[in-house]
């Protein structure tokens, strides 16, 4: 099977194609990339001589005024917002390519890419593939290069084909049994494989003076435990020094370990470790660290039947030592001073619970020198500069105060950064000592400058500014949608003739905007004014932080300001986020899309192997409390989401990210073999799609093999004889609606036509059976269209209703329509996308119609899961805002087969059907392709037909009027059979059913 619409095949003629080329050939001033899409897939789908097409692409550029050949010129836009100059700045940022346009060298590996500025001079890149096509090409590419923008303006670059080239000059690693050795060409370092020290040697710029980190100095990372021994990396060799990226603009270390005390006793064996990651760049006096602490043991759920590995730690830091001189000049926010070899610097950043609903009365940071406070405030900015006359070290830790509480101490020489800092404790509940639950990770990133004074340099505020908002390259919105890498979506400022769709699809966008721009929303009620997620972390809830190492970049489940319980990220936010970014080129969805999916990857992610088999590596499960309570939910295959991490990954190359997936991969494929069936469909259904979007990241069979199995051995069974529910009694609407996209993304990347069937099963139930409403009475009262949350066969009773259930069915008719054509879906989709819309808030079967739901986050009506509805929002309804961006240029199916005729075939078991080929058009020019059914009962009706048996590989049509003969065989002898069948033309419009043909043999 073909779905045709993903590429909007050209139908016939050379016209045709030349107009369909010609719209697509520049992309912002220069578009050829989609003429090469444009044209790989026509030649793969409709069978096109490829000499031919080559031919009439040849005629179409040499007829283009101004026009040359490049398979590639791909604009990207760099924002700087911040009020600093930024000059040859690093930037990493991950960038989709379409299937078959970039192949790496056979024989180098290179890839054919190029980066250039705006006066198309190239710069040096480097690019690295994260993921690829099932053909071979890339999928996403990583970008590494540095750009010069000035403060608060934007930059363009370009990424453009090109020949493959020598390796660039850039880092020199050298690697050695003992270390690895960094030159950055102003930075040398070396990290060490063994001994008592992270770093070998540090030196800014080259020049000969004393290093800033010697030989000899003890550093790294130091815990101290309940026990009050002091446990460090220091004490003990590295499990693992790896040269994990090497490039000329960027290289990655990593370095893992656990911490034991200085005569070996290692600390929680097994459970208790760290890790490591450091980011040097070319040309640069800097350093990013990514420090992660884990705890790869159990929590202890009550099904789990094992002791809890948790463990507790009075303080954990890293410790660094420099070589600068005794007396030392020391500067942050607030502060300026020079410290004598027995003077102690100490910056504290604390929260104290003062004001319920004000965090501003919370957050408190104290700066002293010695006993003598120099400085108080509320939030630090997190940073430290140290110099000497010749040489200075600049420290900042990322997301300091939201991550509270945090220190930064320094004394002889002696830097620690208290990620963990002594006198703290967790939980809230707790008296002292922090504990660390099982399967808990919690990762830091820290930038480390080292410099000489001699040299220029950033002051460290500007430093500063420019670390907190890193540099990112993002392509036009359009050109995410139009490499398909996204699924099928489309993005911001999609718009309709109709005026009230119109209206319909600038509101959805301003539901998306009113999460992070306070200015989107509407005033509703007095008990909820207009917020976002950041009003509403401001204004907290009782005894529930939004801010602190445990909860920042997780937000209410629900209840006024947050009370009750965390939601873990639930349906995916990060990805919602990400998507929404990518849709709208605002920047606003990125950053907190950033903040959780640290989250997600670290707090919601049960990392460990030691636990229930059924629990292992899946998400936390919604509603959760990040350990107030001794029985939180327990992690949940039918709450853990994967998307989110691996569309992070790909923008950012973040390796924890994708750590964090493949975890998900393995417990789900640990699942599926311990369960012989689920009773809940979401479960079904979010493991095919978690299974799925790994299988596009890694190209891994093994993980589309057991999407295919869960949906053949699970998800069928699911779908009863009567063509609607395994239970008799009750169904759970809801779950029933969510399995839906996974089953879409599933039928897109496989074109099976038996799962476009269960779609189209699904869809018929809840149409004909579940849905209420879309009618009105008069002008004044209206009842839109919903779905209820369960629904009984028997009795016809449905409890609650749930407009919000539109942005999911949406999504599910608009692909109804895009693969048959039959306006009653068309009809649906824009009926139930505008009914979600304008009234998603409303719990009541009938309305005002003039009383639209506001446009807003803290929502009045659904004051207990405004999360869940705001997750469903972030990610539907794509594929209808697809189907409005995308009209079919041809509504006209072709006509049905009325002279169906089937006879015995010559030998047993087999049958041979004759029939009059129809047109695409009715009657007029070629059709596409047949779908041919057959079942042991009539296949009249619409479930009927769903309820046939596909057959396989039906024939090509012919011209109309021609004969057509398909032959079937293995079918039973002694049984009467009922043929019929349909035809789809080249936009996926199809036919009505055939006349029906039976034969008993």
């Amino acid at each position: 099977m073909t779905i045709s619409f993903l590429t909007r095949r050209i139908r016939a003629g050379t016209a045709c194609f030349f107009r369909t080329l010609a719209l697509g050939f520049f992309y912002n001033k220069s578009r050829p990339c989609l003429v090469w899409q444009i044209c790989s897939k026509f030649m793969n789908r409709s069978g096109l001589n490829k000499n031919i097409l080559f031919t009439l692409l040849a005629s179409l550029i040499m007829l283009t005024p101004g026009s040359s050949w490049a398979a590639l010129r791909l604009e990207l836009k760099v924002e700087n917002r911040t009020p600093v100059n930024r000059v040859n700045e690093p930037l990493t940022s991950g960038v989709p390519l379409p299937q078959g346009l970039i192949f790496a060298d056979a024989v180098s590996g290179q890839l054919p890419l190029k980066i250039t500025d705006h006066k198309q001079k190239q710069i040096p890149a480097q690019f690295t593939v994260l993921a690829k096509w099932p053909d071979g090409s890339v999928r996403w590419v990583l970008l590494d290069f540095q750009v010069s923008v000035e403060d608060e303006e934007e930059a363009v670059y370009y990424l453009e084909d090109a020949k493959p080239v020598n390796s660039l000059s850039g880092i020199k690693v050298h690697e050695t049994d003992d270390k690895i050795e960094v030159d950055t060409g102003k930075l040398q370092f070396s990290i060490n494989k063994k001994g008592s020290s992270l770093f070998g040697k540090v030196s800014a710029h080259g020049l000969n003076m004393q290093p800033v980190i010697g030989f000899d100095d003890q550093n790294g990372i130091a815990l101290q435990g309940a026990d009050n021994q002091l446990y460090a990396s220091y004490f003990t060799d590295p499990d693992k020094v790896l040269l994990e990226e090497q490039g000329p603009l960027r290289s990655v270390i990593l370095v893992q370990g656990n911490f034991s005390t200085s005569n070996g006793k290692i600390f929680q064996p097994q459970v208790a470790r760290y890790s490591l990651r450091i980011h040097s760049y070319f040309n640069q006096d800097f350093i990013r660290l990514f420090l992660t602490l884990e705890n790869n043991g159990r929590y202890g759920f009550r099904h789990e039947s094992h002791q809890s590995e948790s463990f507790d730690f009075k303080e954990v830091a890293l410790d660094l030592k420099f070589n600068l001189d005794p007396t030392t000049q020391v500067v942050t926010q607030g502060y300026h001073g020079k410290l004598k070899p027995d003077d102690r610097f100490f910056l504290h950043q604390r929260h104290r619970l003062t004001n319920p609903v004000n965090e501003d009365e919370n957050f408190s940071y104290v700066i002293k020198e010695g006993d003598k406070v120099k400085e108080k405030g509320e939030r630090s900015p997190g940073w430290l500069d140290m110099s000497d006359q010749k040489q200075g070290v600049t420290v900042v830790i990322r997301h300091f105060w939201q991550n509270f509480p945090k220190s930064i101490t320094f004394q002889h020489k002696t830097l620690s950064l208290g990620l963990w800092p002594l006198g703290g404790k967790w939980p809230p509940q707790a008296t002292e000592d922090y504990r660390f639950r099982g399967g808990t990770h919690k990762t830091y990133e820290i930038l480390l400058r080292f410099y000489n004074k001699a040299a220029p340099h950033l002051t460290p505020q500007k430093l500063v500014e420019c670390f907190n908002n890193p540099l990112f390259a993002i392509a036009p919105p359009t050109w995410y949608a139009d490499t398909g890498v996204l699924g099928l979506t489309a993005p911001k400022g999609i718009t309709s003739q109709d005026p009230i769709l119109a209206k319909a699809l600038k509101r959805y966008e301003k539901l998306q905007a009113c999460k992070v721009h306070l200015e989107e929303s509407e005033e509703q009620h007095k008990k909820y004014p207009p917020s976002t997620i950041y009003t509403e972390r401001e204004a907290r809830g009782e005894n529930q932080d939004w801010y602190g190492w445990m909860d920042f970049g997780d937000i209410p489940w629900g209840g006024q300001n947050g009370e009750g319980a965390y939601s873990s990220g639930h349906y995916d936010w990060p990805y919602g986020l990400l998507l929404q970014f990518l849709r709208t080129g605002d920047y606003a969805f990125f950053k907190l899309g950033d903040e959780m999916t640290r989250h997600r990857m670290d707090i919601d992610q049960y990392h460990t192997d030691l636990g229930s088999p059924y629990l292992n590596h899946f998400q936390w499960n919604e509603f959760g409390n990040h350990d107030r309570s001794p029985e939180p939910w327990e992690p949940n295959p039918s709450h853990t989401w994967a998307q989110g991490l691996i569309l992070y990954h790909l923008l950012t190359g973040d390796k924890k990210a994708k750590e964090a997936a493949l975890e998900v991969g393995e417990a789900t494929i640990a699942y599926w073999k311990l369960v012989p069936g689920s009773a809940e469909l979401r479960i079904q259904g979010w493991c095919i799609e978690n299974l799925l979007a790994l299988y596009q990241l890694t190209s891994k069979q093994d993980y589309l093999d057991l999407a295919l199995k869960i949906y053949q051995d699970k998800t069928i069974g699911f779908i009863a004889p009567d063509g609607y529910v395994g239970n008799p009694k009750e169904l759970n609407i809801f779950q029933a609606v969510l399995v839906l996209e996974p089953l879409i993304k599933l039928n897109l990347l496989t074109n099976d036509e038996n799962i476009q069937d269960v779609i189209l099963k699904i869809l018929d139930f809840l149409v004909h059976k579940a849905y209420r409403g879309g009618k009105s009475e008069g002008a004044e009262w209206y009842y839109p269209m919903y779905l209820p949350f369960s629904f009984n066969i028997q009795t016809g009773l449905r409890f609650g209703t749930a407009p919000g259930y539109n942005f999911m069915t949406s999504n599910a008719l608009a692909y109804a329509y895009l693969v048959t054509g039959e306006t009653e879906y068309l009809n649906l989709a824009h009926q139930t996308f505008k009914d979600a819309v304008f009234y998603w808030q409303e719990e009541s079967a009938v309305i005002n119609p003039q009383k639209l739901s506001p446009i807003a986050y803290a929502a009045a009506h659904f004051p207990g899961s405004r999360s869940k509805i705001h997750g469903w929002i972030n990610r539907y309804p794509q594929i209808y805002l697809f189907m409005e961006a995308h009209p079919k240029p041809d509504t006209i199916p072709p006509a049905a087969v009325a002279d169906l005729e089937v006879v015995l075939g010559d030998k047993p078991g087999s049958i041979v059907l004759d029939w009059t080929a129809p047109g695409d058009d009715g009657s007029v020019g070629t059709a596409r392709r047949y779908q041919i059914k057959y079942a042991t009962q009539h296949l009249r009706s619409q479930l009927e037909w769903l309820q046939g048996k596909n057959v396989a590989a039906e024939p090509a049509p012919q011209a109309p009027h021609s004969l057509e003969h398909f032959t079937i065989d293995g079918l039973t002898p002694g049984a009467t059979y009922f043929f019929a069948l349909k035809t789809y033309d080249e936009e996926s419009n199809l036919s009505p059913i055939s006349n029906l043909a039976s034969i008993t043999f």
